[in-house]
């Protein structure tokens, strides 16, 4: 998190509220610092937390250090800190940048600053169509844009206008449920005893799925929840002062501190009893009856309360069984699929299935889910860090049989491929 700065005052954001921590924005000098610790470890860098990352003046040269490592760079912004030029989108577009998500809540101003107080919707659509038009002058297919729109009772009226406004851009659009502590903010699909979008739900419009590259995807929170909490086990928070903590979730307190990157390195840091304490507590959980002390166990967060409490050992996934691929050759045909693994026992099932059973399936690549592991070309399709996934959105997952199949199905809907078809072959 480069800082926690933000141009708006949204009422349930702890920045939008100001006052709750102190703010800034790290300099340069300590970004190039953290920047030759990390370079050899990371494949994706989130450049955002609790601000909005274009009030950084130095963001796009972060940008561009990341990038030209190969490093993905995925940014949440709500796009409207001021009206971008011409010049500037095409910065934006030359960086390399991959991922730009745009949270805009309505398409009147009178329903988008219900929530995003201080904000301009018209900034925000001339800067997503600047930077579509500078995409297009620079034949560029990045950065890509989704937009985030947060349904409440004051907006979802807006909802199939957003759709059409996406299609118009080439953008994708995702909503989401506007989680908030006063009932009059929910919207009439709001399912206020599970606090959940009802199952099945869509927009009542019926042409609002599934057209062309834009869709309108809902994000059900109770199914996108992982087994256990993967944050500690395979991403770093650092906040604007190069203080790591194990998510993104709890207070940036001293309280929850689990290393200072800007003095130790990436190793020293990850394999330190603090965050193993995290790791063994998500994985372990339910156990036995008195779970190890650790920060994860002090702070009562989303997952903590929704999923920990479970009776079960969370990471005990039994190995579930798969549909053989070969019993559904007519309806893969040439869908996008990608193999998980990236091992001789991977690659060898793949030529099998690919030789005996004759599949026209273009292969995107191989998947590789080790922390640190950094791709390599020696198969015969690319290989892949499971974080790059959402990114390559494949259709179908080949599962090798010595694969786990129910931890491989879980991880895939950790990363939002809820909807990625699973095979074994």
């Amino acid at each position: 998190m480069p800082g926690n700065v933000c141009n708006l005052r949204c009422p349930y954001c702890i920045t939008g509220k100001r006052g709750q921590e102190e703010e800034g924005v790290m300099p340069l000098t300590m970004f190039e610092t953290i920047y030759d610790k990390i370079k050899a470890h990371a494949k994706i860098v989130w450049l955002y937390d609790q601000g909005e990352p274009f009030v950084i003046p130095h963001l796009l040269q972060m940008v561009e250090r990341l990038t030209g490592s190969r490093i993905f760079v995925h940014l949440d912004s709500n796009f409207a800190s001021r009206k971008f030029s011409d010049d500037f989108s095409e910065q934006i577009v030359r960086s390399n940048l991959h991922y730009i998500r745009i949270s805009a809540d309505g398409v009147s101003q009178k329903s988008y600053e219900k929530y995003r107080v201080g904000g301009s919707i018209e900034t925000v659509f001339s800067n997503i169509a600047s930077v579509c038009n500078a995409k297009r002058r620079l034949g560029s297919p990045y950065p890509v844009l989704t937009w985030k729109f947060l349904i409440s009772r004051f907006n979802e009226h807006e909802i199939a206008l957003a759709r059409r406004l996406a299609q118009k851009w080439g953008i994708e659009i995702c909503y989401d449920i506007l989680v908030s502590e006063d009932a009059s903010w929910y919207s009439s699909q709001y399912n206020l005893e599970t606090k959940i979008l009802p199952e099945g739900w869509r927009p009542k419009e019926q042409d609002s799925i599934d057209i062309g590259q834009t869709y309108a995807k809902i994000w059900q929170p109770h199914e996108m929840l992982h087994p256990c909490c993967s944050q500690p086990i395979d991403t770093m928070i650092v906040n604007r002062n190069g203080l790591v903590f194990p998510c993104c979730s709890v207070p940036q307190t001293s309280q929850y501190l689990v290393g200072d990157l800007f003095r130790d390195d990436v190793e020293t840091i990850w394999n330190n009893v603090l965050l193993a304490g995290c790791r063994e507590f998500v994985m372990n959980y339910g156990a036995t009856s008195s779970p190890p002390p650790s920060v994860c166990s002090m702070f009562p967060c989303m997952i903590h309360m929704k999923t920990l409490h479970d009776t079960k050992p969370l990471y005990s996934v039994a190995q579930r069984r798969l549909p053989a691929a070969r019993e559904h050759m007519d309806e893969i045909g040439n869908a996008r699929a990608m193999v998980w693994g990236a091992d001789t026992r991977a690659v060898a099932a793949w030529r099998k299935a690919h030789t005996d059973l004759g599949y026209t399936t273009r292969l995107l690549g191989f998947v590789e889910d080790r922390l640190g592991y950094r791709p390599h070309g020696d198969n015969e399709a690319a290989t892949y860090t499971a974080l790059e996934l959402p990114f390559l959105a494949p259709d179908i997952m080949f599962i090798p049989g010595h694969a786990d199949a129910g931890i491989v199905s879980a991880r895939l809907d950790t990363l939002g491929l809820s909807r990625c078809e699973r095979y074994s072959i």
